[in-house]
């Protein structure tokens, strides 16, 4: 065999395994196949760098497998290029987030959150995996952040606002007892409905877990009044078919028009020692109800965390 046809069957391989995972990522409801499904990135890009010299072999079977693979995979990516329409009443109010999973346990680098905040003075701090340690050493960061709702038993959550938290209700879900908060924020004449939530890892042990508490946010932020927010680390992409139900709670994905922005793997050494993998998997999410206008997002800086912050600057109607 020459080394140009074992090139190409090599190629055609490796194009039908990921093409295979991709349409495994559309089955709802099975641990490996929603794994597969949060890797829409990794796959175009494969798939591209694989389309290439086929294409240039003349491989009519294996360019069309991968061609099929990398279209199915860049539409929905496509998709989040798109704005979605938006309403501009004449009067409305600005509110500035930042959604960050600190990984306090392999992650002692309180001063970079700190310069972060400081540097972009959010309105409202949404914070996962957060210890009392690290809620002391933010203290000269928080200064201007009166009012907070603190859950720090499980993984930990916190929330803190410049505008007044007028309810927070600390609520546990499964056997991992994550928390989650709603709360309500004044924010001028409209009440903001928020939740934080940290649903856990699709592991096979925590799947089952993980979608049911997707269902029930999903489930308690379509009975809350608009507009409405829902942030944290989902352990999810929006590729994933769990993902989809939010869309019926009337929220939308705050990447909606500036594209996928990975959040996940942050940190060097998190999924091989030693070894730098850039973020491919965008897990950390702000989801706003439809009368929110998302103005900016972005992600970054890294922080030494395994995940990267998520800023986000909206409008709300007044």
């Amino acid at each position: 065999m020459t080394l140009k046809k074992i090139t190409s069957v090599s190629l055609i391989t490796l194009g039908t395994i990921v093409t295979s995972a991709t349409l495994a990522g559309f089955v709802p409801n099975q641990q490996l196949c929603d794994v597969a499904s949060q890797f829409r990135l990794v796959y175009v890009i494969v798939l591209g760098l694989i389309l290439v010299p086929l294409m240039a072999v003349r491989s009519v079977v294996g360019t069309a497998i991968v061609a099929i693979g990398f279209v199915i995979n860049s539409v929905p990516i496509i998709l989040l290029s798109i704005k979605p329409s938006c309403e501009h009443p004449n009067k409305m109010q600005t509110v500035t987030l930042l959604n960050y999973n600190s990984e306090f346990q392999a992650n002692n680098r309180v001063d970079l959150l700190r310069q972060e905040i400081d540097k972009k003075r959010p309105d409202v701090i949404a914070l996962v995996e957060i210890n009392q340690d690290w809620l002391d050493k933010l203290q000269p960061s928080l200064k201007e952040y009166p009012h907070q709702t603190l859950a720090l038993d499980g993984p930990g959550l916190a929330l803190f606002s410049k505008f007044p938290i007028k309810t927070a209700e600390i609520k546990h879900f499964g056997k991992t007892h994550h928390p989650r908060i709603l709360a309500t924020l004044a924010v001028g004449s409209k009440q903001l409905n928020l939740i934080v939530a940290h649903p856990t890892t699709p592991k096979v042990s925590g799947f089952a877990e993980r979608n049911q508490e997707l269902k029930l946010i999903s489930d308690e932020a379509k009975a809350l009044a608009s507009p409405k927010m829902v942030v944290g680390d989902f352990n999810c992409t929006q590729f994933s078919p769990a993902f989809k139900q939010f869309a019926t709670a009337g929220l939308h994905d705050s990447s909606q028009g500036f594209g996928p922005q990975p959040t996940w793997p942050a940190r060097t050494g998190r999924v091989i020692p030693n070894t730098f993998i850039p973020p491919v998997v965008p897990i950390d999410h702000v989801l706003v109800s439809g009368d929110v206008c998302v103005k900016k997002r972005e992600v970054g800086p890294p922080l030494q965390s395994d995940h990267l912050p998520v800023f986000v600057a909206a409008s709300l109607p007044q």
